[in-house]
């Protein structure tokens, strides 16, 4: 028995920092977007498509890498993403044109996108379900860690090495977590190790197609796809260019409050957790709790984007960072509750390409309002850039509202 605790708490140590990666692959294209658009020569536009090709990337194999964990086996599909990975990072670093980057940040994608969906399926398996909201939570900690290592932290790497090494130091540390995930993750348990051979990918497939067909799946890709994705328009690209540009912000200033979103990410998914399983006895109500404080700070950032004070900039990326993260955990172990365990690794992965994919739409279109505002030489051209934010949130709430609950209480 020992045995087993020892290697689950490995297991979770391990899969806890493969996640930490990908967070900071997933943010720290911020940090370093005016020395790539300046190296590279790219405009807004380009920057917009070089990063949200990362996201479409991911999120387009985050949907099938949830199918496919549960099929072929986590252990299979991590090592195998972790090690693509790790190649499009070193090409990404080595890049001398926005095809060479984009190809390189394609691959990078395609690679960082299975450790959400693998890690849930692992944890439905190795770990009682009840311990499952918190090991969400504590694992988007680990996100919001890597998240945070990703703004002042990287932001002082880029200044003193450039945005190449970092990248290709990145790459080695994936191509390393691809060694440690192959050692040391088992797809099940030992009294459940021939479960996996019964599995058939028909199956699979038939139990996502009855899942698909309720109603309260799609009210959950919507909440997904309309909050948590809002993170990478600020904290995800534009908070750097925006800061930098509008009030002539030095980099380490704008590292530290783009750290702020971490640290919102890291404080709020176990506040938002406490909040539903404490306060409000309910997964709906948190989740459109948060939606609403994602509305209204994306609401301060769209209508004041030219005169936020920089504490105000500090409180907008903090706020940011609890609403659209801190909810997260809540909302997989809603989806765990309504669908069940055989569906976690599908559903997680669907549900986590939702975000990806809002993600990389809110680029684009954030990318291309800011591009007409600035051309049409309208006053205020971050304002535009920004106003889809508070609008979607408030759509997030109405979906996460009408869903039903499904928290109960813990005898």
């Amino acid at each position: 028995m020992s045995l087993t605790f020892s290697y689950k708490k490995w297991l979770f140590f391990v899969l806890s920092s493969a996640y930490l990666v990908v967070f900071i692959q997933n943010v720290a294209i911020t940090v370093v977007t005016p020395d790539v658009m300046h190296d590279l020569g790219l405009s807004s536009g380009d920057m917009g498509l070089l990063g949200s090709v990362y996201l479409y990337a991911y999120a387009l194999t985050q949907f099938f890498s949830g199918i496919l964990s549960t099929r072929f086996g986590p252990r299979r599909l991590l090592s195998c993403q972790f090690l693509v990975a790790a190649l499009g990072g070193v090409l990404f670093a080595t890049a001398q044109s926005l095809p060479l980057a984009v190809a390189g940040r394609l691959l990078n994608g395609l690679g960082m996108a299975g450790v959400m969906s693998a890690s849930f399926t692992l944890f439905s398996r190795w770990f009682a379900p009840e311990t499952f909201s918190r090991l969400c939570t504590l694992f988007f900690i680990a996100g919001g860690m890597g998240g945070l290592l990703a703004t002042t932290p990287l932001s002082l790497a880029n200044h003193w090495l450039g945005w190449r090494p970092v990248f290709g130091a990145l790459s080695v540390l994936t191509c390393s977590l691809t060694v440690i995930i192959h050692a040391v993750v088992r797809d099940w348990p030992p009294h459940l190790a021939g479960a996996g051979n019964s599995l058939r990918l028909a199956d699979v497939l038939r139990d996502v197609a009855a899942m698909a067909r309720q109603g309260d799946f799609w009210k959950m890709v919507l909440w997904y796809l309309f909050l948590p994705s809002q993170y990478f328009v600020f904290h995800g690209l534009w908070g750097a260019v925006y800061m930098g540009g509008t009030f002539g912000l030095s980099p380490s200033l704008i590292g530290n409050i783009l750290a702020m979103g971490a640290v919102g990410f890291i404080a709020g998914t176990p506040l938002l957790t406490w909040i539903s399983e404490k306060k409000l006895r309910s997964r709906r109500k948190a989740m459109a709790l948060a939606s609403l404080l994602a509305c209204v700070s994306g609401a301060a950032l769209s209508l004041g984007s030219d005169v936020l004070a920089v504490p105000l900039l500090f409180a907008v990326s903090l706020v940011l960072g609890i609403a659209v993260n801190g909810p997260c955990p809540v909302a997989y172990a809603s989806g765990r509750e309504r669908f069940g365990n055989r569906l976690v690794g599908s559903l997680s992965g669907i549900l986590a390409a939702s975000v990806f994919v809002g993600g990389a739409i809110l680029q684009l279109v954030s990318g291309g309002l800011l591009s007409w505002a600035q051309q049409a030489g309208l006053a205020h051209p971050w304002a535009w850039a920004f106003a889809p934010l508070p609008l979607l949130a408030a759509a997030s709430a109405l979906s996460a509202w009408l869903l039903p609950e499904t928290f109960t209480q813990k005898k």
